[in-house]
């Protein structure tokens, strides 16, 4: 069955916690994880690297780690507890779960991600953008929230005089209907309707609330996201603070 990216990660964040609040799992806790060399290896062969994004603490003790990847768009899902660990590996066309028996015999099952209908913001034109332009902008605005709307404006004002092209995208939760009446009003071009639908974004908290900001520089995203509405001098100091010294 075909999985938005939202429900997958959905899927997999009740998966974690029923299999953590297991009765067996909790009468094992104290037993070290038997498996813990072959998930090892398994994160160096989907290439992770640092550093790691540990997330809140799930019923039953066990811990989430989110792992970026070599590449941009590929995240690693990370959940262990004393006694066991599985990993996800989330691409933007889908998501492989490996996890080991008690014998340590690794079994993989892989659901497809559907494709978001309509226009997208994917983890490819991220690429593009980035490979395009030497540093700029991407800004997730929601019609819903009047001041992420204004703070279209805003943010370019801030961005203009530093070299840094903004990039508009929507917020996946938004109505494209509300989305499109504002657009054609502001007079803002189709691209400013491209729905999120980035495994990268997705991961690094871009999407978590609208409107929310993030800088790239030299093909690679720097910084942390910027969220919530703010003026043009708080954006002039996150970006200065983000990006230093010439292009």
């Amino acid at each position: 069955m075909a999985h938005s990216l939202t429900a997958t990660l959905i899927t997999i964040s009740t998966t974690i916690v029923a299999w953590a609040a297991n009765p067996t799992t909790a009468a094992l806790a104290m037993t070290p994880d038997p498996c813990r060399a072959q998930a090892e290896r398994q994160l160096r062969t989907w290439r992770t690297v640092g550093p790691p994004r540990r997330q809140p603490p799930v019923p039953g003790g066990a811990t989430v780690t989110h792992w970026p990847t070599e590449t941009v768009g590929v995240w690693v899902v990370e959940a262990r507890s004393d006694q066991s660990t599985s990993l996800v590996r989330v691409t933007p066309t889908s998501a492989t779960e490996v996890v080991w028996s008690a014998s340590c015999v690794a079994s993989t099952v892989e659901h497809a991600r559907a494709i978001a209908a309509g226009p997208t913001f994917t983890d490819d034109e991220l690429l593009r953008v980035m490979a395009e332009r030497v540093r700029g902008v991407i800004y997730v605005w929601s019609p819903h929230m009047p001041l992420s709307v204004d703070g279209v404006d805003t943010v370019r004002r801030a961005a203009s005089p530093r070299g840094l092209a903004v990039t508009v995208v929507l917020d996946p939760g938004a109505s494209l209907t509300l989305a499109v009446g504002i657009a054609a009003e502001r007079g803002w071009p189709l691209s400013t309707l491209h729905v999120a639908d980035s495994v990268e974004l997705t991961f690094r908290d871009l999407l978590v609330h609208a409107p929310a900001v993030q800088v790239y520089a030299n093909g690679r995203l720097v910084g942390s996201p910027f969220p919530g509405h703010h003026t043009v001098d708080e954006y002039s100091a996150y970006f200065d603070r983000v990006i230093s010294g010439p292009p």
